[in-house]
């Protein structure tokens, strides 16, 4: 599946300013990426993952994908948003009622999603009402992984999460991935997740996309503009930033640029040195 976004641009009518609108924003995106989009708050985030699932109309511009709109799954920032169900079956369930299944099938279908997402056959018939944050999230997860989908869109997921529960999602979402050939969304506010999980990363600022690149091309070139934007350069970046500044040749990064291959590099320069 390809998305491609051309001359896009939203209003939110009501409104006397201008925040989270989308500006003649043109994009080309790969379903089986893993992409992020970050920005400040009211940078058109949110409203360009709602546009292109639908649940926003655009006013002007084209957004063409090579596939169904329903194979692309969308998850909220909040996971009461997307959980109404009494019990966890119910709610997994729901978006296959339309398909007609045996009893027996829609139970190895509920209890496959729950295992993907690391919630055991002991859940099936718990209610909603009494799940922690995390769990919260898994379930949501679990009702659009069960819908086999080919792309998902996550809205600031990781809201709230510590980094322990953070780090399951991510790995939750990582396993899909590598299992289904399939792709995800993300957006953020985090840098350390662009670094850490994001193939390509989309910047946006004021309803704009100034960047569209590899991670590491980002943190190479473009790390000035990141802070002037209020976005916070994870450590072990800021550390490279400012030991190339130091250097006569600059540490380069084709690819991978996390705090291993950075030492890695590190390591490498030192022992040809001797």
């Amino acid at each position: 599946m390809k998305i491609s976004i051309k001359n896009l641009s939203y209003s939110y009518s009501g409104f006397n300013d201008e925040r989270n609108a989308i500006k003649d924003v043109s994009l080309e995106i790969n379903s089986n990426k893993r992409i992020a989009i970050v920005g400040h708050t009211g940078s058109g985030k949110s409203t360009l993952l709602k546009l292109i699932k639908g649940l926003l109309k655009n006013q002007t511009g084209e957004i063409s994908i090579d596939g169904k709109i329903e194979d692309i799954g969308y998850i909220f920032q909040y996971p009461e948003h997307q959980i109404f169900e009494t019990t966890i079956f119910k709610d997994v369930a729901f978006g296959l009622k339309k398909l007609k299944l045996s009893e027996k099938d829609l139970t190895e279908r509920v209890e496959k999603s729950l295992q993907l997402v690391g919630l055991d056959k002991d859940y099936l018939h718990r209610s909603t009402l009494n799940l922690s944050g995390g769990e919260k999230r898994k379930v949501a997860l679990a009702g659009v992984f069960i819908m086999e989908n080919q792309l998902l869109l996550l809205d600031e997921a990781t809201v709230g999460l510590d980094p322990e529960s953070k780090n399951e999602l991510f790995k939750i979402l990582l396993n899909w991935q590598k299992e289904n050939n399939s792709g995800f969304i993300f957006s953020s506010h985090d840098m350390n997740d662009v670094l850490n999980y994001a193939e390509e990363v989309i910047v946006m600022s004021e309803g704009k996309v100034l960047y569209h690149t590899k991670p590491s091309e980002l943190f190479e070139k473009y790390s000035d503009s990141l802070e002037s934007l209020g976005l916070v350069l994870p450590k072990s970046i800021d550390f490279l930033n400012r030991l190339n500044k130091n250097l006569k040749n600059p540490l380069k990064f084709e690819n991978e640029i996390k705090e291993e291959d950075i030492l890695k590099v590190i390591e490498e320069r030192l022992i040809n040195k001797g």
